[in-house]
């Protein structure tokens, strides 16, 4: 699979960052429920409707796609998934999936990691065209269009809050060929058909554009969480390969000094024997999705939790989580728990 939703709100500003123009026509679109959109997959019905281009079916799944994932493209779009396993770019794609990272807070109606969208979206070498919270049938919606700044790619997107706990949904918009005539389009009739939903105006007041918002120290943090993530990833492929192999003495080097002085060599031996080994026994790889968060130590030094899985020989996800701190130079296990799946925290809960 070529590409990967990861790292939240940052990978899925890439995620359709890539491609050439086509000189298209606007698409003609039918109606489809988001329930339908969503295969009925979802723990919470929504009362959204979305426009389909007409020529847009529901395709089979990627392999790695999370559940709750649809994706919609054309028939020659959805075999080259089915024979390729990637998402179809020259087609172009409409997609739902359960959101990374990108949660949403009832408490305070917001989804966190998204208040500093435009300067996340500069990060990146983007720019903000625009963003816009509504509300529909008790549902929080925002919407947002990017535009890569050298090539002029477009990027649409929207989260969906489902008031079930903190989870969301992201629904991604991918024109042919990343053609901006096309999906420009298209995205002013389905966020024209949002707001007529909550109560607005079908045209946004003019200067509705996001404007871009300074950098402050929290959303720094959050960048460098996200790029310690991705480094850490190779520690947590080298401790499953290991933890597969039954090799106890290599977990145990792995694991931070301070965590084994912490429980005592003896119980961090006995738990990774007993519970770590038996559970990456028919491990066959790390699951491509997971969500980053920020660890706190006791003794308040600052880490990353992964909340991820493994796929093992049945292809069924099993959930883990790790923590990783850099102890003494390196990258090392603080704490490591496996077989539970933390409802909020990782992506999704059988």
């Amino acid at each position: 699979m070529s590409t990967t939703i990861r790292n939240g709100a940052a990978a899925l500003i890439l995620l359709l960052a890539h491609g050439s123009a086509l000189a298209q026509s606007c698409p003609k679109t039918r109606d489809v429920p988001f329930d339908d959109f969503m295969a009925h997959d979802l723990t919470a019905s929504v009362p959204l409707v979305l426009p389909v281009p007409v020529e847009y079916s529901l395709a089979k799944p990627m392999e790695d796609a999370l559940p709750s994932t649809s994706l919609w493209t054309t028939a020659a779009g959805a075999a080259g998934v089915a024979k390729k396993g990637q998402l179809p770019e020259h087609d172009g794609f409409l997609m739902g999936t359960v959101s990374l990272n990108v949660a949403y807070e009832a408490g305070t109606d917001t989804f966190p990691g998204t208040e500093n969208m435009q300067a996340l979206a500069e990060t990146q070498g983007m720019h903000l065209v625009s963003s816009e919270k509504l509300s529909i049938g008790g549902h929080s919606v925002l919407t947002f269009e990017l535009q890569d700044k050298t090539t002029n790619t477009p990027i649409y997107g929207m989260y969906v809050a489902l008031n079930v706990a903190t989870n969301a949904i992201y629904v991604a918009y991918r024109p042919p060929g990343n053609d901006a005539a096309i999906g420009d389009c298209y995205w002013r009739a389905l966020t024209s058909r949002l707001r007529t939903a909550a109560g607005r105006s079908a045209v946004p007041p003019a200067g509705a554009s996001s404007k871009p918002q300074a950098m402050d120290g929290d959303f720094a943090q959050q960048l460098q969480q996200m790029n310690s993530a991705k480094d850490q990833e190779g520690t947590i492929a080298d401790f499953a390969a290991a933890a597969h192999a039954g090799n106890v003495d290599a977990l145990m080097a792995m694991m931070a000094p301070s965590a084994r002085k912490a429980s005592g060599d003896d119980t961090v031996r006995a738990l990774l024997k007993d519970e770590v080994v038996p559970f990456f026994a028919k491990f066959t790889k790390v699951h491509s999705y997971a969500t980053i968060t920020r660890a706190e130590l006791p003794d308040g030094r600052e880490g990353t939790w992964h909340y991820t899985y493994i796929v093992d020989d049945t292809d069924k996800p099993k959930p883990f989580r790790i923590a990783i701190i850099e102890e003494e130079g390196r990258n090392a296990i603080a704490f490591i728990e496996v077989g539970k799946c933390i409802q909020g925290r990782h992506p999704f809960c059988n």
